[in-house]
C-alpha cells in the first residue's frame, strides 16, 4: 500500500513540477522570493511504516538503524564536517566509505574505524585512469557514482549516499547519476540559490532548481524532507530523498505498454518489443524560447524509450519576427544550457544552428537533411511541452504496427461540409478518437514519421503562400496526401490512473502561450485556411494526382 501511494505521489509530482514554477519563465509574472523560491519542492512522501524520518547530523535519513548488514553508506564530499558519519557509524553496523575530490582534502587523519574506510576521487564523466579495463581507482580519478561502487565491489547496491557536494562538482555528480544497479536507496543533499540578488538571478533560480528535482524524479527519486538551512538568507535548503521507482518497475512498465501495443493476447507479452532501425527525436526553437527548452529535452530523454538521436535547431535570425526584435534576434550564440546539453547526454543531443530558417517547419526539415535512410523514424516534438515518460515508445509501437501510417495525436479534419450554412470549404474540425484522419495533424503533442514520407518537394516553401510558412502541420499534412501516406490518430484519452494498459494524452504540461507562439499571430487562421485553398487537398485527388505528375514525382504508395 505504501509503495503503491509513493509511486502515485511521484507521479503527481513529476505532472505537476513545471506547473508549479511556470513564473519563473513569465517575464510579466510575479515571482517568489528567499525561502518561497523552494516552495514547489517540498517533502512529497512519508517515510515508510516503522521507519520514521530521523536526524544524522545536518541531514534526515528514513531511520538508518534498521539497515541490515551487509550494508553500505556513502558521505560524498563532506570535508571538515564528520557528524553524519560520526552518526551513521553510531547508528548502523553499515560499512561507511567517505570520498573526498583531491587528496586529504580536509587535512584529517585516517579514521581508525574498522567499519570506516577513506577514498579520493571526484564524480563525473569517466578519465582514462578510470576506464572499465582498469580494476582500481587513481588518487585523481574522475567517475560517475555507478562506476566507483562497482570498482569497490559494492555490487549489491548503495543504501545511502549524503552528499555534501556544492557548485559545479554537485552538478557534475547529480548529471551521471544513471538509472542502474547503483543509484543510492537514500539521498540526501543541500541546494544552493544563485548568489546574485538581481531580480533576473532570483528568477531563475526556481526553474533552475526544477531541473535538478526533475532529473531526480526521473530516476525514481521522491523527496522524504526538506528544510531551509540558512533562513537568515535563505539561500540553501536540504533534501532527503528515497528511491521509489524502481528499474525493474519501469522495464516491466515499458514491457506491458510494449505488448499492448502490439496486441491484446496473451501471447504478446512474451514477444520483444517492436524496434525502429533507427529513431530520432527533432525540434526547433529560437532566441526568446530556447533558453527554457531544458525540461523538455529531459522529459525525453528520461522517457522509456530513448532516441538513438535527438536534434534541436536554433535559428538566429527568425523570418517572422522584425530585425530590431531584441527578444528574438538579439541572440548571436547559443545560451550555455542548451550547449551543454549535448555533452550531458554523451553526444545523443546534437544542437545545430539550421542552414537556413524554415519558419515551424525548422522542426523537421533540417533533419531530413541529415537522416537519409528512409526507413529511420523521426518524431517532432514541440519546444514549450514536457511529456510523458511513455510518449516516444507509443510512437514507436504504432508506427512500427503501422509502417505506411504518420502517427499522430489529434488530427484536424479539413473537408466541404454542405451542412454549414452556407457551406464552407476549409471547415475545420479535431480528430480524437483513434483512426484515419483526412486533414493535417496537429503535432505540438507529438507526430511520427518515416524519413520515406517526405521527398525534397517539402523543401520548395517558395511556391506556397506566405500561411503555409507558418503553418508547419498544414505543410506537413499536404505533403503527406500528396503522396498519399494516410494519418492515423492514436487514441490519446486514456483514464488517467490506468496510463499502463491504455495511452494517455502524452503532453504533462505546456508552457503559457505568448506573443512567440504561432497560434496567437492575429492572422493565423486566415493564413493556414489560405495554404489549404492553395493546396485544396483533402477533397481532390485528381488535383493531386496532376500536381505529383506535373512534377515529375511519385507517390509513396499508389493512388
Amino acid at each position: 500500500m505504501y509503495g503503491s501511494q509513493a509511486l502515485a505521489n511521484l507521479t503527481i509530482f513529476r505532472s505537476n513540477l513545471l506547473g508549479n514554477v511556470w513564473q519563473s519563465y513569465n517575464p510579466e509574472a510575479p515571482y517568489a522570493q528567499g525561502a518561497k523560491q523552494f516552495d514547489p519542492f517540498a517533502a512529497i512522501i512519508s517515510c515508510p511504516p516503522h521507519r520514521e524520518l530521523k536526524q544524522y547530523g545536518s541531514s534526515s535519513f528514513c531511520n538508518l538503524s534498521k539497515l541490515q548488514k551487509p550494508c553500505i553508506i556513502y558521505s560524498i564530499g563532506s570535508a571538515g564536517n564528520k557528524d553524519f558519519e560520526k552518526a551513521a557509524l553510531e547508528s548502523t553496523q553499515c560499512q561507511v566509505h567517505s570520498v573526498q575530490c583531491g587528496a586529504a582534502a580536509d587535512g584529517s587523519p585516517a579514521s581508525t574505524e574498522r567499519r570506516q574506510k577513506q577514498h579520493t576521487a571526484c564524480f563525473g564523466e569517466a578519465t582514462a585512469s578510470t576506464s572499465s579495463s582498469s580494476s582500481s581507482l587513481t588518487s585523481n580519478a574522475t567517475v560517475p557514482l555507478g562506476l566507483f561502487a562497482h570498482k569497490l565491489g559494492h555490487l549489491r547496491g548503495i543504501d545511502v549516499a549524503h552528499v555534501g557536494l556544492q557548485g559545479e562538482q554537485l552538478l557534475q555528480f547529480l548529471s551521471h547519476l544513471k538509472h542502474g544497479a547503483f543509484l543510492p536507496r537514500q539521498l540526501s543533499l543541500t541546494l544552493q540559490l544563485p548568489a546574485e540578488n538581481a531580480k533576473a538571478g532570483l528568477r531563475k533560480a526556481p526553474s533552475e532548481l526544477a531541473l535538478v528535482f526533475q532529473h531526480m524524479a526521473a530516476l525514481g527519486y521522491a523527496a522524504t524532507s526538506s528544510k531551509v538551512t540558512d533562513a537568515a538568507a535563505s539561500s540553501s535548503a536540504a533534501f532527503s530523498f528515497l528511491h521509489v521507482e524502481h528499474n525493474s518497475a519501469r522495464a516491466g512498465r515499458a514491457s506491458r505498454l510494449s505488448a499492448g501495443s502490439a496486441g491484446d493476447d496473451a501471447d504478446s507479452a512474451l514477444q520483444p518489443p517492436l524496434r525502429a532501425k533507427r529513431l530520432v527525436v527533432s525540434v526547433s526553437s529560437f532566441p526568446g524560447r530556447v533558453e527554457y527548452i531544458n525540461p523538455t529535452i529531459f522529459s525525453i530523454m528520461h522517457g522509456l524509450r530513448k532516441p538513438d538521436a535527438l536534434y534541436i535547431w536554433v535559428p538566429l535570425n527568425v523570418s517572422r519576427f522584425k530585425e530590431d526584435d531584441r527578444e528574438i534576434q538579439g541572440l548571436k550564440e547559443l545560451p550555455d544550457n542548451v550547449k551543454g546539453l549535448t555533452g550531458h547526454f554523451n553526444g545523443v543531443v546534437k544542437v545545430k544552428i539550421p542552414p537556413k530558417d524554415y519558419g515551424p517547419a525548422t522542426k523537421l526539415l533540417p533533419t531530413l537533411l541529415e537522416e537519409k535512410d528512409p526507413d529511420t523514424v523521426i518524431i517532432t516534438i514541440d519546444d514549450d511541452s514536457m511529456y510523458r515518460p511513455e510518449t516516444i515508445l507509443h510512437l514507436e509501437q504504432e508506427i512500427m504496427a503501422r509502417p505506411d501510417h504518420a502517427i499522430v495525436w489529434s488530427c484536424e479534419i479539413t473537408h466541404w461540409d454542405p451542412k454549414k450554412a452556407p457551406p464552407k470549404k476549409g471547415w475545420r474540425e479535431w480528430k480524437l478518437n483513434a483512426g484515419v484522419c483526412r486533414g493535417f495533424p496537429t503535432a505540438f503533442a507529438s507526430a511520427a514519421y518515416r524519413r520515406e514520407f517526405f521527398d525534397d518537394l517539402v523543401f520548395d516553401q517558395a511556391r506556397a503562400p506566405e500561411g503555409c510558412l507558418h503553418h508547419d502541420d498544414v505543410w506537413f499534412g499536404v505533403h503527406l496526401w500528396l503522396r498519399n501516406v494516410p494519418i492515423w490518430v492514436i487514441d490519446g484519452f486514456g483514464i488517467e490512473s490506468n496510463c499502463d494498459t491504455r495511452k494517455c494524452w502524452p503532453v504533462l504540461y505546456h508552457r503559457p502561450k505568448n506573443r512567440m507562439s504561432i497560434s496567437l499571430h492575429p492572422d493565423a487562421g486566415t493564413k493556414a485556411d489560405a495554404c489549404l485553398d492553395f493546396f485544396k487537398h483533402m477533397d481532390d485527388d485528381e488535383l493531386r494526382k496532376k500536381m505529383m505528375a506535373d512534377k515529375g514525382l511519385q507517390p509513396f504508395r499508389p493512388f
